[in-house]
C-alpha cells in the first residue's frame, strides 16, 4: 500500500524548524544525497531544497565529534513534536498513523522532542488518538545513532494533496471520536469556530479577526453555537467537526483537525480567510468534506513586517460584515442584523483597526496578482467542481486594496466564478 524502507545505522538529528531528521549512513560516508523517502514535504514536489544539506551537514558534524548515545534494535520514525498544533497535524501526525497502522505494533516509535520542552496537554492528546494504545514512544533531542530504522513515505504534505491509498487507510481505520459530554454534542448544529479567545492583547496579535466578539454575539442571535475550540478535548472537537450540520470559521489551526479523518467524514465546512484569495488547506480540506465554501469577506489585513520582510499571517483582519452575513444569508438562510447594527460595526471595526495598527505597528498587506491566479488555478484546473464557488467581493473601503480586488474580480470573472456583489445602502 505504501513505500517504506530500513535503513541501517543511520543518525537521526535535531530539527530546526523542518531542518534535520534521518540520515542514512551512505550520506555521511560517500557524499549520497538525501534519498526522498527521508525528505520532508512541505511542498507539493521533492527537490533539493535545505532542509536536505542542512541535515546532511549536521549529521556528519555530529559524526566527526562523535555520538555517544546509541538505540539498539528497530524503531519506526515519525518526525517531530511540532510546536504549532496546525503544523503538527499537516506536516507529521500522517507520518505516526501510517506508522502505527502498518507497522508491528511491537516496534517503538522514534520522535524528535526538543529537550526541556515537556508535551502539552493537546500534544499527548494528539499522540494518543493517532497512535494504539500501549505503543512505546521514544523521543531523541540530540543526535543518535539507530541500528535499524524503518521508515514510511510521507502520504501527504502542507500544500499537497493526501494521496488516495492514505485516505482509504483513514477510512478504513478512522479516527473514531468517543462519546462527549453533553454540552459538547453539536449534532445537526450550525457551529461558529471562534479565535477570539487565543489572543490577550499582551503579545503582537498573530491572526486576530478585529471585532469577532462582534459577529460572534450576533450569530449566537441566530441560534448558531459559538465554540472555542481550545477549550474543548481533542475527541469533542473531532465529534464536533463528524456530527455538525455546518461550521464556520475564520482560517486556523483548529480546521487542521479535518486531517484525521477519512473521505467525506464531515458535512459543511464554510472558511473565512483572512487575506484575500487565500485558500488555506484547500486540497487537505476538499476530499474531508461533503461541502466546502471560502467566503472571502476580508475589508482589509494589516501585519507586522520583520527585517523587512512581509508577515501575511500576524496582524489583524478586518472582515466586511455586510458581505459576511449576506453570503451566511445566501448558504444557510441565516437573517441578516439590522442595516443600522451593520452600519454600527463597521464604524466600529474600522476605528479599532486604526488603533490596534497604531499600537502593534502594523502596515496594509495583500498578496501579489501572481497569488490570486495561483488561488484561481488551484480552483479551475484541480477543483473543478468549485467553479461556482462563492466569491464575495467587498466595497473596496480601504484604498489600497483597491487595485488588488479590480485583478482578484477580473480573474474571478474570467475563470466562471460565482462573485456575490454586496451594494452599499444609500446611507451607507
Amino acid at each position: 500500500m505504501t513505500l517504506h524502507n530500513c535503513f541501517s545505522e543511520c543518525i537521526c538529528v535535531p530539527f530546526s524548524d523542518i531542518n534535520g531528521g534521518v540520515v542514512p549512513r551512505e550520506c555521511i560516508d560517500s557524499d549520497a544525497d538525501l534519498p526522498d523517502l527521508l525528505r520532508h514535504r512541505r511542498y507539493p514536489e521533492f527537490r533539493a531544497c535545505d532542509d536536505a544539506s542542512v541535515a546532511i551537514t549536521r549529521a556528519k558534524k555530529a559524526n566527526q565529534l562523535g555520538i555517544e548515545k546509541r538505540l539498539s534494535g528497530t524503531y519506526v520514525f515519525c518526525g517531530q513534536i511540532f510546536e504549532h498544533f496546525g503544523h503538527l497535524i499537516t506536516e507529521y501526525l500522517h507520518r505516526v498513523i501510517v506508522s502505527s497502522v502498518l507497522s508491528d505494533p511491537s516496534l517503538p516509535i522514534l520522535m524528535f522532542k526538543d529537550e526541556g520542552s515537556p508535551l502539552t496537554a493537546w500534544q499527548s492528546d494528539l499522540l494518543q488518538i493517532c497512535i494504539n494504545r500501549g505503543r512505546e514512544i521514544v523521543f531523541y533531542s540530540e543526535p543518535v545513532v539507530v541500528e535499524n530504522l524503518l521508515v514510511f513515505e510521507p502520504l501527504s504534505g502542507l500544500w499537497s494533496a493526501p494521496s488516495q491509498s492514505y485516505l482509504q487507510l483513514l477510512s478504513q481505520h478512522p479516527i473514531v471520536p468517543v462519546s462527549v459530554p453533553a454540552a459538547d454534542d453539536f449534532t445537526n448544529k450550525i457551529v461558529y469556530l471562534t479565535r477570539s479567545k487565543i489572543w490577550d492583547g499582551k503579545e503582537s496579535p498573530h491572526g486576530h479577526v478585529v471585532l469577532e466578539e462582534s459577529i460572534e454575539k450576533e450569530l449566537s442571535k441566530l441560534g448558531v453555537s459559538v465554540v472555542s475550540p481550545e477549550k474543548l478535548s481533542i475527541n469533542s472537537q473531532l465529534a464536533l467537526f463528524t456530527s455538525a450540520k455546518a461550521i464556520i470559521a475564520p482560517e486556523g489551526s483548529a480546521l487542521h483537525l479535518l486531517e484525521l479523518l477519512g473521505a467525506k467524514a464531515c458535512r459543511h465546512i464554510i472558511v473565512l480567510p483572512r487575506q484575500y484569495g487565500e485558500r488555506m488547506a484547500l486540497a487537505q480540506f476538499k476530499p474531508r468534506v461533503k461541502k466546502l465554501t471560502y467566503i472571502d469577506c476580508v475589508q482589509c489585513t494589516r501585519i507586522q513586517w520583520r527585517r523587512g520582510e512581509p508577515c501575511p499571517f500576524s496582524g489583524l483582519a478586518l472582515f466586511d460584515f455586510a458581505i459576511l452575513f449576506e453570503a451566511l444569508r445566501k448558504i444557510l438562510g441565516l437573517d441578516l442584523p439590522s442595516r443600522e447594527r451593520l452600519r454600527s460595526m463597521h464604524s466600529e471595526g474600522l476605528r479599532e483597526m486604526q488603533r490596534l495598527s497604531r499600537q502593534w505597528n502594523l502596515l496594509p498587506y495583500s498578496r501579489h496578482h501572481s497569488s490570486i491566479c495561483e488561488a484561481g488555478r488551484l480552483l479551475a484546473k484541480d477543483y473543478p467542481e468549485l467553479s461556482t464557488s462563492l466569491f464575495a467581493i467587498s466595497r473596496n473601503l480601504s484604498p489600497f486594496s483597491n487595485e488588488y480586488m479590480s485583478r482578484w474580480r477580473q480573474h474571478a470573472t474570467a475563470k466562471g466564478h460565482q462573485i456575490i456583489r454586496i451594494k452599499p445602502s444609500k446611507d451607507d
